[in-house]
């Protein structure tokens, strides 16, 4: 869904070009944008229509589109044969295209303390943490993120992460407009990479960790590790708050620009921000942190060892907001992370079903691991991987399930244009040498140590829960919140928490 049209502040050709939007401009400079699209099918009267470059299709041969429907100009990175309207020419449209709608919106960054979370696994579960913490402090928070862009009396969604700059700079109007004083964003890879964060103002950054993923858009680990430092580094928050639990975190920490705040969940860390010890039930877990200003027990009703690293970038976000550790604290009692992050689906059954995210080999091993550790009987893990991605990451999604799963159902997730059976194919190849058997569907109930392949995710889930015996547990991982399956270039609807609920109602009751 595209962001509501937020009040802009006219600005004309001259400006855009004096602002280094553009290099040079060929027609009348005098011409006043009062709005921003690259999308030519929702350009309104007075709209810069920015003719981004694409894989396979190039804006530029919707610029007469867009005129047609009132754009005002033209950016462009060489100029348009035959179109009626002044061109800005860039060499940089993507710059230009961020730029722009800051200028054309107002800046809203700047009356905005933006919050930018980022790393592998965990931005949207420590945004939408950090959102309930400055809600409970009393401030007017908006959020941008995978699952939901809302405010104060307003929500919708975005098709990105970290939506592109138009769309993204409209939205940080658009909590302006409704009152917010802070806005909490998740920031991807791709958004830093492809400059869609670009002028954006950030105060505080947060960094989680890093684990392989999206290595078919970045040619190796090295360079998506150094898009995710420029968060740090070329956008200069005054304050960063980063794990240092990994090799990556402790080098960034000291390369981040401004103040920087380490935290870490292992006890012997010299982090000032750290967890002394912890426990963990089905009901939720329990910490001991140390913090710059002493130490406090941490209750929460969520549940795994990961999501104490993403409490704690969380309470340091806050800190770094103002908002005192002992009221940051207090607030995580009540708070129950994102959806489709290791959310349990209701049921009065004998077995727990948690539906997650968890789509890269580190947060699959992690959520595995979470769930192994609370689940008193067998763990059942049902996972596919996405077509038309990061093959290299599919073995080693096997392996990570093998870690502690004791039954893994492999399955369809986004195939995509690539053949499901084929994908599943490369993730099997995980499993060799491990110390678990492929076995027939029907086998599965009766099985200690087994895998086994059901291409189509509604029977897979259907099986796993179904095979289930009394005490079991089972983690459907992959899509989380995500209400559909892509098959070629078409999206079908498809929920892994409705299927698990419907699965659920007709497993029949077994003896163990």
């Amino acid at each position: 869904m595209s962001p509501m049209r937020t009040r802009a502040v006219p600005v004309t050709l001259a400006e855009l070009v004096r602002s280094r939007v553009a290099e040079s401009l060929q027609g009348d400079a005098a011409v006043a944008v009062t709005g921003v699209q690259r999308d030519s099918r929702r350009v309104s009267h007075g709209d810069l229509f920015v003719a981004l470059p694409g894989e396979h299709v190039d804006g530029g041969e919707f610029a007469h589109a867009a005129a047609r429907a009132g754009a005002c100009a033209v950016l462009t990175s060489a100029p348009i044969e035959g179109l009626a309207l002044p061109q800005l020419l860039a060499s940089d449209v993507r710059r230009g295209l961020a730029l722009a709608s800051h200028l054309v919106y107002g800046e809203p960054s700047s009356v905005l303390e933006v919050v930018g979370i980022t790393g592998t696994n965990g931005k949207t579960t420590t945004s939408y943490l950090l959102e309930a913490i400055l809600i409970a402090a009393g401030k007017r928070v908006g959020l941008i993120g995978t699952v939901a862009v809302r405010g104060p009396g307003y929500a919708t969604t975005s098709g990105y992460t970290t939506p592109e700059a138009d769309d993204l700079v409209r939205y940080l109007a658009q909590a302006v407009s409704a009152g917010a004083s802070h806005l909490v964003m998740e920031v991807s890879s791709h958004g830093l990479e492809l400059q869609r964060v670009l002028g954006t103002r950030f105060a505080v950054c947060g960094f989680t960790n890093l684990s392989q993923d999206h290595l078919d858009f970045h040619p190796s680990m090295e360079a998506y590790g150094e898009a995710k430092a420029l968060l740090f580094t070329e956008y200069a928050p005054r304050a960063s708050v980063i794990c240092v639990d990994g090799d990556f975190g402790r080098a960034l920490a000291d390369r981040a620009e401004g103040s920087v705040l380490r935290c870490s969940v292992r006890a012997d860390s010299e982090a000032p921000l750290r967890v002394l010890a912890w426990s963990m039930t089905r009901a939720g877990l329990r910490a001991t942190l140390h913090t710059p200003d002493g130490e406090h027990t941490l209750e929460s009703p969520m549940v795994g060892a990961h999501n104490l690293e993403n409490l704690l970038v969380a309470l340091g976000c806050a800190a770094a907001l103002g908002v005192s550790y002992a009221d940051a604290i207090a607030a995580c009692r009540s708070l129950v992370g994102a959806p489709g992050r290791l959310e349990r689906v209701p049921c009065d059954e004998d077995v727990a079903v948690f539906v997650d995210y968890a789509h890269t080999p580190d947060a699959l091993e992690r959520t595995v691991q979470a769930l192994r550790a609370l689940s008193p009987a067998r763990l059942i893990t049902v996972f596919g991987c996405g077509g038309d991605r990061d093959r290299g990451k599919r073995p080693l999604m096997a392996r990570a399930a093998s870690v502690a799963s004791d039954l893994v159902v492999l399955t369809s997730d986004n195939p995509r244009t690539e053949d499901a059976e084929s994908i599943l194919d490369d993730v099997e190849r995980g499993f060799a040498g491990a110390d678990i058997a492929r076995a027939s569907a029907e086998d599965l109930f009766s099985a200690s140590r087994a895998y086994t392949r059901v291409v189509d995710r509604r029977e897979a889930i259907a099986l796993a829960i179904r095979s289930a015996r009394p005490s079991d547990t089972v983690l459907i991982a992959g899509k989380g919140h995500e209400d559909y399956q892509i098959f070629g270039t078409t999206k079908v609807p498809f929920d892994d928490r409705i299927e698990a609920a419907t699965a659920l109602a007709a497993r029949p009751r077994r003896e163990a």
